[in-house]
């Protein structure tokens, strides 16, 4: 048993090393650059709608968090479904 824990210990090591980092690393810098910083710039706005959120208007309208609410309600209740009958 200690030589398979020893083989998923390299193996491991191998993947989430210096190997995956410098690969994380390099396809953040790529997609930041192909995007024009935009991550970079849009985190002020981001946090402010995070924060201050979207007032819905108009009678029936929810805001995000109950649109997500309901999506993520839905998709359980689509899996449970499917896989217990």
């Amino acid at each position: 048993m200690t030589w398979i824990e020893s083989g998923l210990k390299v193996a491991s090591d191998f993947v989430w090393g210096p190997v995956m980092l410098a690969l994380m690393l390099g396809v953040g810098i790529y997609l930041t650059v192909g995007l024009k910083a935009m991550p970079w710039r849009k985190i002020p706005r981001a946090f402010r709608e995070l924060w201050i959120g979207k007032r819905p208007e108009g009678q029936g309208m929810i805001g995000m968090l109950g649109s997500y609410i309901v999506t993520f309600g839905l998709i359980v209740f689509r899996i449970t479904r499917e896989y217990f009958g």
